[in-house]
């Protein structure tokens, strides 16, 4: 068995190993304090490096999380979700994150916040109300969006590979389906 499926023995051999590093750090300088205080020194940077180490392993970062707490719409009898991706809804010049949709139905942008920014629009709209599909320049010449124009209004979105997205909801407009 591993050291990384027993946490506690693994944090009390980290923490001996940091301390015996930092005792002997401070055993090694030339100083006339007690050795007692010169280990009280080691055990904070130890016990600091030590749960460094040990979320670095046992908490990962899981980048798919945040999607998670995006307010979701129902979905509709027969819809499938075609696509889906982390955006920034361009607000004032600025992303607001958010979580773009596209089925076979509509396209739907949801922010991921349990309290939206204030203006924050929510994007939902079905196929035959969508007018307008570009690839756009958004506040950066980077950044690479894509604008959908619904009922005389413009929804910016800064997204990956906007080429694509730009040419699915087209496919999805004009065919029901994505080219792929």
């Amino acid at each position: 068995m591993s050291l990384k499926n027993r946490p506690l023995r693994f944090f009390g051999i980290t923490f001996l190993l940091f301390f015996i590093l930092h005792s002997s750090i401070f055993l090694a300088q030339n100083s006339l304090d007690p050795f007692a205080e010169r280990i009280d020194d080691a055990l904070l940077p130890s016990f600091l490096m030590t749960l460094l180490i040990m979320s670095s392993i046992y908490f990962k970062w899981d980048p798919t999380a945040s999607h998670k707490m995006a307010v979701d719409f129902p979905m509709r009898e027969g819809e499938e979700i075609l696509k889906s991706a982390e955006v920034g809804y361009i607000l004032h010049s600025k992303p607001v994150q958010g979580r773009l949709k596209l089925t076979n139905q509509r396209l739907m942008f949801r922010y991921l916040q349990d309290e939206p920014p204030i203006g924050v629009r929510q994007l939902e709209a079905d196929l035959e109300e969508i007018s307008e599909v570009k690839l756009s320049v958004t506040h950066s010449i980077y950044r690479t969006g894509i604008t959908v124009k619904v009922k005389d209004r413009e929804h910016i979105f800064t997204v990956s590979l906007a080429d694509r997205w730009v040419d699915d909801i087209r496919n999805v407009v004009r065919h029901g389906h994505t080219a792929n």
